[in-house]
Formats: C-alpha cells, structure tokens, sequence
C-alpha cells in the first residue's frame, strides 16, 4: 500500500518517475505498482502531457489517510517537502514545501518555507496565497519577535485587501497584546488599522489613527 498512501498524503497528482523516487522503486516496478492500484480502482490515471497518478475519489482519499498511521505520514510529508524543493523553482513548490512540513511536524522548515511563500504571495498580489503562508506561519508560535510582527503584517494587509476588515484587524489587536514593542512597531500596527478603517469606509477612525502613528 507505499503507493496508495504516497498519493493519498501528496495531496496532488504525480508523474509515475516522481512515484519511483519518493517510494524508491525502480521505475519499471513504479509503472507495476500504478497499473496495480489503477486495475484496483485506488488511483486514477490522468492522461495529460505527461501521464499523471492520483487517488481516484476524495472519499477513498480521506480514508486513507485516516488509516495511514501517524509516523508514516509525517516521513511521507517530509519526503514530499523536500522533493518539491528540488523541483524546477515555483512558487507553487514553495508553497507545497510550507504545507508538507507543517503536517510533518517541523515548524522551523515550515516558518522558514511558509514566510517565504507568503512574501511570494505579495509579490504577486495573491492576496488568497499572502494571508493562507503569513497564517501557517503564525501557527509555528515563532519565538523571533520580528518574524511575529512581519507575519501579523502581513497576514493584516492580506486580509484587508481580501476584505476581511474584522479578521484584519483582530490580528493587529492580537499583535498590539505581544507587549514590549518598538515604537516603529507600534507606528506600523497604527498605520495597518488607519488602512483597515480606509478600507471599511471610516474615514474618522483612519484619520486619528494615522495621526497617532505619527
């Protein structure tokens, strides 16, 4: 069952040389083992430029991976962070990268992958992308006081512009309880809760907020 549960923890399709090397088959025992659990109704072959393997149904999906038990899936989802970090660069790897070593467990690979997505994120103004990498980032509990105050940045600035006023605030309000904050730092929660007040149309609030962060 390597190859069902490879799949089923990837989380994405994958290419039958890919399979070989995460499971470390030999490739022609790769294509047996595909074939296999294609035959079986376990994974579906996806006929695109390359030919492309994943579980045939969410359900079987999920099921899976509850029967998976826990040490074996951290050790896949760490294989498959770190095979996504040799891929051809994208921000797509990168973001998989993050996403793999959080549920393996790893939190100083998941601050580091996940904060480096998120910044990809801004970027590109994927506004979606910025707040999902700045929040997995926050999850970790960074103990760097810097990288908490950038994450909650950016994780507010994200949120206001997808509209989530309410949410992106709530986050400045968390960052303003961290106490022991520099005065740049304070300027910069100020100024994050004059745009949230811009963006909601409260033009008093974003007025005297922005006097105070100065």
């Amino acid at each position: 069952l390597t190859g069902a549960m490879l799949l089923a923890v990837a989380g994405t399709r994958l290419a039958l040389p890919d399979i070989a090397t995460l499971t470390g088959l030999d490739l022609p025992l790769a294509a047996t083992l595909c074939e296999d659990l294609t035959l079986r109704g376990i994974a579906r072959k996806y006929t695109e430029v390359t030919p492309l393997f994943g579980t045939s149904s969410h359900a079987l999906n999920r099921m899976l991976l509850h029967r998976i038990p826990a040490s074996r899936k951290h050790a896949f989802h760490e294989s498959l962070a770190a095979w996504h970090l040799r891929q051809t660069a994208t921000d797509r790897h990168l973001e998989l990268a993050a996403t793999h070593y959080a549920a393996a467990g790893m939190p100083t690979q998941t601050l580091h992958y996940s904060m480096s997505a998120a910044r990809r994120g801004e970027e590109r103004l994927d506004h979606v992308a910025a707040a999902k990498y700045f929040a997995l980032a926050l999850e970790v509990n960074p103990i760097d006081l810097s990288i908490r105050v950038a994450a909650s940045i950016g994780l507010s600035s994200a949120l206001r512009r997808l509209g989530k006023v309410g949410d992106a605030l709530r986050v400045l309000d968390e960052l303003s309880a961290q106490g022991n904050l520099s005065s740049r730092v304070l300027c910069d929660i100020e100024m994050g809760k004059s745009a949230v007040a811009g963006t909601s149309g409260d033009l008093p609030t974003m007025e005297s907020t922005a006097r105070s962060a100065l």
